[in-house]
C-alpha cells in the first residue's frame, strides 16, 4: 500500500546557529523523536538547568567536555525514554538526537578532542556513574570525586519548583505522604525482603502535593515507612509556610501499613520484663508460664499484628530470649550456657509447638534467641 508522505517540515527552537526541524526525507532516523518535546519543556521552564545548580563541580575547566547540566540532561532524558540502566548510554552516546536534546553544540561528536571519542557526542556509562555515586562527599574521596551535590539545595529544589509554579497562594493544600516498593533484582546494599510486597526492595518515602513531587528519600524495607519521616515533613511544611504563611496544610498518609509503633513496642517489652521470669518463677514449668503469658500474647498479636504481622513478631521474639534466661536459672545444667538453653527450648518447641501461644503463632526459638537481653 502506498504511503502518504507529508512534505512539510516541523520547526523547533534553534540550537545556537543551527536549525532544529523534523523532516520526512530520510537520512539519520530515530525512534525517539518525542525527546524534542522534552527539550521544548526544558527550554521553557529550565528544570534541569536549575537542578544542576544543586551540584558542585570541582573539575578543572580546561579538561571538561561534558558539563554537569549536560550529563544530568542526558541521564534524565534517557530515563524518560525508557533507558533505565547506565550501561545503555554506551550506545546512546552516539545518538545525535539525544545530544541535541542535551544541548550539545556538536551533536555528531566529530569535533571531540580525542580521536577515540569522535562520533560520540555524549558521556559514557563510566562518566555518568561517577556523577551518580556521591560517596557522601567525604574529604578522603574528594581527590577522586570531583562532582558532588548539596543536600540542602536538593531538599529545597522540588519545594521551590512547586511554589514557583503557582501564581496565587491557595487557601488549602493536601500533602500526600506515600511509601511504595522499589523492587531489586540484585544484591544491592540495604537489600531486605518485604513481606507485604513479597519481594526484595527498597521502600522510598515520597511527599506529593497533587502531581508535584516535593520530597523523595530512599529508605530500606526493614524499617517502618514512617521511620524518621517527621524531619522531612517538617522541612517541607516550613518551606511552604515561609512563602505562604496563611495556607492551610492537610497531611494525608497514603500506603502506610498499620503496625505496632515504637512506643507500643517499648510498652510490650516492659510488660514482658515485669513478669520477671528468670528471677521469681524458677519453681514453675512451661505449662505454668503458659497460663501467664498466653492471654497477653494472643491479644498483642490480634491487635498489633492484624495488618503488619512481621513488625509484631519482631517484638515478640524478645519473649523467647527471656525464656532462655528463665531456663538458665531453672536448670543447673544450663548455668552460664545460654546457647545450650536456647537449643533445649527449640527442641521443646519442635516437640510440642502448641505448648505456648507464642510458638503457635510462629514465633519459634532459634539461634538468635541466645543474644543478650
Amino acid at each position: 500500500m502506498q504511503t502518504e508522505c507529508n512534505p512539510k517540515q516541523i520547526h523547533f527552537q534553534g540550537l545556537g546557529p543551527k536549525k532544529v526541524m523534523a523532516a520526512f526525507d530520510g537520512g539519520t532516523i530515530t525512534s525517539d523523536a518525542g525527546a524534542l518535546l522534552l527539550r521544548e519543556v526544558e527550554l521553557a521552564n529550565r528544570f534541569i538547568e536549575r537542578f544542576s545548580q544543586c551540584f558542585i563541580d570541582t573539575r578543572d575547566p580546561r579538561y571538561i567536555e561534558h558539563t554537569v547540566t549536560e550529563m544530568i540532561a542526558q541521564r534524565t532524558v534517557g530515563l524518560c525514554l525508557g533507558y533505565e540502566d547506565t550501561n545503555d548510554h554506551d550506545e546512546l552516546r552516539r545518538d545525535p538526537l539525544l545530544a541535541t536534546v542535551c544541548g550539545k553544540l556538536d551533536p555528531s561528536g566529530q569535533n571531540r578532542r580525542h580521536a577515540r571519542d569522535r562520533g560520540k557526542a555524549l558521556a559514557g556509562k563510566s562518566t555518568l556513574n561517577r556523577l551518580e555515586t556521591y560517596g557522601a562527599g567525604r574529604p578522603e574521596n574528594l581527590h577522586y570525586k570531583k562532582i558532588y551535590y548539596s543536600p540542602e539545595a536538593l531538599n529545597t529544589f522540588f519545594v521551590d519548583t512547586f511554589l514557583n509554579s503557582i501564581r496565587k497562594p491557595p487557601r488549602q493544600i493536601v500533602l500526600d505522604i506515600d511509601a511504595t516498593d522499589d523492587p531489586l533484582h540484585g544484591h544491592q546494599q540495604g537489600r531486605f525482603f518485604h513481606g507485604y510486597y513479597d519481594c526484595y526492595c527498597y521502600l522510598p518515602l515520597y511527599i506529593f502535593c497533587g502531581d508535584h513531587l516535593l520530597t523523595a528519600k530512599l529508605k530500606t524495607a526493614n524499617l517502618d515507612p514512617g521511620h524518621e519521616s517527621l524531619p522531612d515533613i517538617q522541612q517541607v511544611v516550613a518551606r511552604i509556610r515561609r512563602r505562604w504563611p496563611k495556607v492551610r496544610i492537610i497531611l494525608r498518609f497514603v500506603s502506610f501499613l498499620p503496625a505496632i509503633s515504637g512506643k507500643a513496642a517499648k510498652r510490650v517489652r516492659a510488660t514482658m520484663r515485669s513478669w520477671k521470669l528468670a528471677a521469681t518463677r524458677n519453681n514453675q514449668n512451661l505449662e505454668d508460664l503458659a497460663l501467664l503469658i498466653d492471654p497477653p500474647v494472643r491479644g498483642w498479636m490480634n491487635y498489633y499484628g492484624r495488618f503488619y504481622r512481621s513488625e509484631c513478631v519482631r517484638v515478640l521474639r524478645h519473649l523467647n530470649r527471656l525464656l532462655v534466661k528463665w531456663a538458665c536459672r531453672k536448670f543447673r545444667r544450663f548455668r552460664r550456657r545460654e546457647r545450650a538453653a536456647g537449643h533445649w527450648l527449640g527442641c521443646v518447641a519442635r516437640r510440642d509447638p502448641k505448648l505456648l501461644a507464642l510458638w503457635t503463632l510462629g514465633v519459634k526459638p532459634a539461634a538468635w534467641a541466645v543474644r543478650a537481653v
